[in-house]
């Protein structure tokens, strides 16, 4: 198997190809459904233990927080990573709070951390 690094470097070219020849659906592509989110309507989530259920909107509890994590999802990317990176350069979590941090994928891992910002995540 070609080494984590050989990966995020192969990643790099298909996303540089990617750019240069998107993939596009057809014109004439039809849709089950089409879904408008306005991301400024969501906030952020407070929740305890395992059960997201049970999570309340951050700015209507008063709950001091232990644990933070920042793990992406099956279809994160390194940008991902970095736009994270961005908002804890030169920071550091609050004293008593264990961060966590989790790539989608050993390749986004590897990504992250040519770039710098996984370390700049476990700086933080």
């Amino acid at each position: 198997l070609p080494s984590a690094t050989r990966r995020a470097e192969r990643g790099a070219e298909i996303v540089s190809q990617l750019r240069t020849s998107p993939v596009k659906a057809d014109a004439d592509a039809l849709y089950a459904k089409r879904f408008v989110v306005d991301l400024g309507s969501l906030a952020p989530l407070v929740s305890g233990g395992n059960m997201l259920k049970a999570a309340e909107a951050a700015e209507d509890t008063d709950v001091a927080i232990t644990k933070a994590w920042l793990v992406s999802c099956v279809n994160a990317r390194a940008s991902d990573i970095r736009l994270a990176a961005q908002e804890l350069r030169g920071k550091k979590v609050a004293p008593g709070v264990e961060f966590y941090i989790a790539a989608a994928s050993s390749e986004v891992q590897a990504d992250a951390e040519l770039a710098g910002d996984w370390q700049v995540l476990v700086d933080a």
